[in-house]
Parts: structure tokens; C-alpha cells; sequence
């Protein structure tokens, strides 16, 4: 072999160890980026409540405009329905007044069970210039509802109980209608029934005026406790733990006992509880027991259901009472869904205002800002109870269940009959609608709206609208009260409401579902491309060389390798989108074909 034949090997073994080194660090990284997926990392990273991460930092202060439009029902024909000469209330609606709730997360405390602690505190703020006016100097003519309340209240107590009530209700000279500003109707006003129950008993009663708002939004200082996806992850190891230990040891009760004893140790004590129940019971009827979920509620102010719907601690009672019905475990407060989540999902949404759980389901898909979103709505159920129904019966007092579309509030009323439903008494019972003049229930406007962001779980738009209403009943010895007898009142209704997410929020989803993910792919497929190309180009660049080449018919390669001519056809290469590899490539040959010369 010559010494030009000798430099020309050693020059195409470089080329191939170089060219295909680099194509193999392409596809590399190529496969890298496409199944480890850098932009969900970030995301992940990004969006995981921890202390200090950006998601942390969202959830202490939503940047959200939550803006809440209130309206209220005028009465309009008050003396002539008082008087017998018209038969049913006639009623307009007034508003709405808006104001803005201004939501912050306090004493965050993320605790060693993988749980998160935190005091919600809102705020309300009226907005004059969205709003019909100053609600100060709007009149309004508007039901009594301590009168009327108490009255139907009584109407459950003994007959002598109940003259009683009628007999103070008459010396307090109460009428049935008030007409007042709809700013004390909605935040409160004297009334002489309430001065004189707060004096008596400020235990049941602890405030001197009553305003729908402020008993709605007065949520106290509450103690929420959530479950963070670790703590999701554990539960769910054990649980299938647990199941596979039952399954292989039916017939072995003290191996099964013992199995689970040791993974007891590995769980908090809350945990160690709902596994010694299914140890213990041994029946065919178990302990309900909620779907843990990343970001739901574990407990609320230290318990994991609402008392004033049946929910007890005590275990040996907690079989018959605790259902779905009671139980805020595995609810949501409504600032954070699961991730992931999918078009059949059911979630319970808890809002302390509301007194009890709200189910919401799945509608539609669709895009709100250029980005993905899942759209639920309000179950149609979500205010119906019935007595054989474990996920609604709690709400039935006596055996006795309000009307479809009526849902009970009455325990977080101090026990006057207070019923929510949606606004116009849409979607609910006929009957409803025809007990007032002046409704006009409609979808567009009465329906709600909930559009999540399905991969985060994170609400884009809200339209929540809930309407409250009196329910008298069958009261008696008050003449002045009969004509509301067996009447279902709305009062007010309020939408809560979430237009869009700010811009901080709309870009950065845009950013990890719309713009980056089509460039990283495309990234991803041009350095596989690139990767191919160079490990071709190094491969022809050996196999296209003759075995015996000499000074005199060196310069016939191209001729004998017809097919291949790298410093030819190397315009047509991939390589060629990398100008710095299109342009080494061509050194390479010139640099063989001045030696040669």
C-alpha cells in the first residue's frame, strides 16, 4: 500500500469515527428528549406545591379577579298579597351589585404525613363601578326572615312550644315584610326578634343583626388540612399492599394480621385508623370510605366530615352514619383539582358558605385562551335528596326530604329553614317557579360553568350562581303569616365568578401546551435526522472507497463510486441543515484533494 493510499485510510477512519461519534451523541439526546420529556420535568418542578416553588407561591396568593354579582328579589305587590286581593307574591329582580373576594392561604404548614395545613381568609370588596349602584340607597321591600323563619321553626316544636313562639313573634310587633336598604338586607339590620334571642341565648344566637352576606361570607376561622400527591402515592401503595396480603391469605387470618400491623407502622395515625377498621370489620358492609386524591381535603378544622350533617367520631356508631353524604374527605375546596384528570370525573366541591358538599360532572371539551380546557357544570342531582339515597340522606330531616332542586342548609342557619338552589329555581321542581310571579329561569345565564385545565387541574373559569331562599312551612296561630304558608321565598342570588386566569397565568399555560411542546418535538426529530444523516454520511464514506486505489487513477473514486460522491452530494444531505458539519465535511475533502495534487 502506498504512502497516499495510507493517508487516505487514515483520513476516512477518522472521518467515520468522527462523523459517527457525533451521530450518535444526536440520537442520544434525540431519545432522551422524547422519552424523558425535559418540558414535564420543568412543568412538574414548576408546578409542585412545595416551600418556595412558584405553584407554592401561587396557592399562598391566587392572582385570580373573583368577582361576586349579587342580586336582589324586590318585592313588588306586598300590601295586596298581605291583603288577600292577590293570590301569589309578585317579585323583581335588583342588581347586581358586585363585589370582588380577595382570597389568601395563611400559616401554611406542610406536615411530616405529607399533608398541607393552611387558613383560608377572604376578603369583600365592593366594585361601584361594575355594580347598578350603591346598594345604601336602594329601597327594597323584602321578606322578615327571623319572623317567618322562627315561625316555621316552631311549627316542629310541641304545640305548647309553638303557641309560645307565635305569642312572642305577635309582642314583638313584627310584620312579615320589611322595607329596608338593600345594603342592611343583604349585611345586616336590628331586628327586635334577633336582639332579644341573642340576649337570651348568645350561644345559639352570637350576632344582633342578621344580613344574608354576612352570614354567608362570616366563614370564621377555619383549619384546612389537604393531601399532597406523596401522601396520594403512600396511600395508594398501601392500599394495594393491604389488598394483596387479603387476597393471598383469605384463609390465614393471623398471616393477614400480621402483614398489616407492619405496614401500620409506615402510616400516620389517621391512616392506622380507616386500615384497623377494615381489619375489625370483619362484614360485608364496610365503613364508606372516600377516593383519595392528589390536592383533596383531608380534614376540615381537624375532621374529616360535617358534624351538622350526622357525621360522628365515635366508631361504634360511624358504621350507620358516616356516608358520602357527610363526609368532606376526598372533596375539593374549589382552588385546585388533580391533575390529569379525566372526561368521566366526578368531583364534590365544598364551600363553607354553601353548608355542604356540591357535585360536579363533566360536559365538554374545548379551548379557552388557545389552551385545553375541560368544562364541567353542576350535577343535575347536585340538589336533590332522597331518604334511600346514602349520598344525599343526610340532608333529609325527620325522614323528610325537601323538593328536587331545593338543597337544605337549615344547620348552618341556626336552624331557620334556609334552602340553596340555583338561581330562578332553574332546574328545579315546577312547582317552585309557580309559588312567586317574576321568575324567569334560564341556562345561559342561571347555569354554572366550572372549565378546568385538564393536565394541571387548575380552574380557568367559573360561574357559580346559587340562589337562597325561605321555606315556610305549615305555620299556625299567626294570622298574618297565612298567606305564606307552604312557600318556597327566593331572597337573593349571587354568582361567583372567575372570568380568566390573569395573563402571568394564560402565557405560562400557553407556553408548556401549546408553543414549546411542538419545538422541543421538532428539536428532538432534527437531531435523529442529523444523528441518521452523519452516521450515512460515515458509513458511505468507508464503503465507497475501492480496495486498491493508485496515484495514477486516484482521482477515478468518483467515477467507480458513481453512486456516492460525499464532496458532490453532500449538498443534498441532511447534514447540510448544520452548516458548521456541512462545512467541516468539505474541509476534509479539499484538504485530500491538495495533498494529491
Amino acid at each position: 500500500m502506498t504512502t497516499i493510499e495510507n493517508i487516505k485510510v487514515d483520513r476516512r477512519k477518522k472521518r467515520f469515527l468522527k462523523f459517527g461519534f457525533c451521530g450518535m451523541i444526536c440520537l442520544i439526546i434525540a431519545f432522551a428528549i422524547i422519552h424523558i420529556n425535559p418540558l414535564q420535568m420543568v412543568a412538574d418542578d414548576m408546578l409542585s406545591i412545595r416551600n418556595g416553588s412558584y405553584a407554592f407561591n401561587l396557592f399562598k396568593k391566587p392572582p385570580l379577579d373573583v368577582f361576586i354579582s349579587v342580586y336582589v328579589f324586590n318585592i313588588t305587590n306586598g300590601e295586596r298579597f298581605l291583603s288577600g286581593d292577590d293570590p301569589k307574591l309578585a317579585i323583581a329582580e335588583v342588581g347586581p351589585y358586585v363585589y370582588r373576594e380577595i382570597l389568601t392561604h395563611r400559616n401554611l404548614t406542610f406536615n411530616p404525613n405529607g399533608t398541607l395545613t393552611y387558613v383560608p381568609h377572604r376578603e369583600v370588596v365592593f366594585l361601584p363601578e361594575k355594580s347598578i349602584g350603591d346598594p345604601k340607597d336602594h329601597i327594597i321591600t323584602a321578606l322578615n326572615i327571623p319572623m317567618l323563619g322562627i315561625s316555621t321553626l316552631a311549627h316542629d316544636l310541641s304545640f305548647f312550644a309553638e303557641l309560645a313562639v307565635s305569642t312572642l313573634v305577635k309582642t314583638t310587633s313584627s310584620d312579615p315584610l320589611l322595607t329596608l336598604t338593600a345594603h342592611d338586607f343583604l349585611w345586616g339590620y336590628d331586628d327586635t326578634l334577633i336582639s332579644l334571642a341573642s340576649t337570651v341565648v348568645p350561644s345559639v344566637i352570637p350576632f344582633t343583626k342578621l344580613g344574608l352576606l354576612d352570614r354567608m361570607f362570616d366563614d370564621g376561622v377555619n383549619v384546612v388540612t389537604i393531601n399532597l400527591p406523596e401522601r396520594v402515592k403512600k396511600l395508594r401503595e398501601v392500599e394495594r399492599l393491604a389488598e394483596e396480603a387479603k387476597q393471598m391469605n383469605k384463609s390465614k387470618a393471623t398471616t393477614t394480621d400480621r402483614v398489616l400491623d407492619e405496614m401500620f407502622n409506615a402510616l400516620d395515625n389517621e391512616s392506622n385508623e380507616r386500615m384497623e377498621n377494615q381489619k375489625e370489620q370483619k362484614k360485608e358492609q364496610e365503613m364508606y370510605s372516600p377516593l383519595i386524591r392528589d390536592y383533596s381535603i383531608d380534614m376540615w378544622n381537624g375532621s374529616p366530615g360535617l358534624h351538622h350533617w350526622g357525621w360522628t367520631n365515635d366508631k361504634s356508631e360511624a358504621l350507620e352514619k358516616n356516608t358520602g353524604c357527610n363526609t368532606l374527605r376526598g372533596n375539593y375546596d374549589g382552588t385546585l383539582f388533580p391533575r390529569n384528570i379525566s372526561k368521566n370525573e366526578v368531583f364534590k366541591y365544598y364551600r363553607k358558605c354553601f353548608c355542604r358538599t356540591l357535585p360536579i360532572e363533566f360536559t365538554h371539551e374545548g379551548m379557552m385562551d388557545g389552551v385545553e380546557a375541560y368544562w364541567f357544570k353542576l350535577a343535575d342531582h347536585a340538589f336533590e335528596s332522597r331518604y334511600d339515597d346514602p349520598e344525599t340522606a343526610c340532608f333529609c330531616k325527620k325522614k323528610q326530604c325537601m323538593k328536587k332542586g331545593l338543597g337544605n342548609i337549615t344547620p348552618c342557619y341556626w336552624n331557620i329553614p334556609i334552602a340553596v338552589s340555583l338561581p330562578h329555581f332553574y332546574n328545579s321542581d315546577p312547582s317552585l317557579i309557580e309559588g312567586v310571579d317574576g321568575l324567569n329561569p334560564q341556562e345561559e345565564k342561571h347555569g354554572s360553568i366550572i372549565a378546568l385545565q385538564p393536565k394541571l387541574g387548575i380552574p380557568m373559569k367559573v360561574r357559580s350562581p346559587i340562589q337562597i331562599n325561605l321555606v315556610m312551612g305549615d305555620a299556625k296561630f299567626n294570622s298574618r303569616i297565612k298567606n305564606f304558608r307552604n312557600t318556597v321565598f327566593p331572597l337573593i342570588w349571587a354568582e361567583i365568578r372567575v372570568d380568566r386566569l390573569s395573563d402571568e397565568l394564560i402565557l405560562l399555560l400557553q407556553m408548556l401546551f401549546v408553543y414549546v411542546p411542538p419545538i422541543q418535538a421538532g428539536f428532538a426529530y432534527l437531531l435523529a435526522l442529523t444523528g441518521v444523516s452523519l452516521f450515512a454520511i460515515a458509513c458511505l464514506s468507508i464503503l465507497c472507497v475501492p480496495p486498491k486505489t493508485t496515484q495514477e487513477n486516484l482521482y477515478s473514486i468518483n467515477n467507480n463510486c458513481s453512486s456516492f460522491g460525499p464532496k458532490r452530494d453532500i449538498r443534498y444531505s441532511a447534514v447540510r441543515i448544520l452548516p458548521l458539519i456541512g462545512r467541516e465535511m468539505e474541509k476534509y475533502y479539499e484538504k485530500d484533494d491538495d495533498r494529491l495534487v
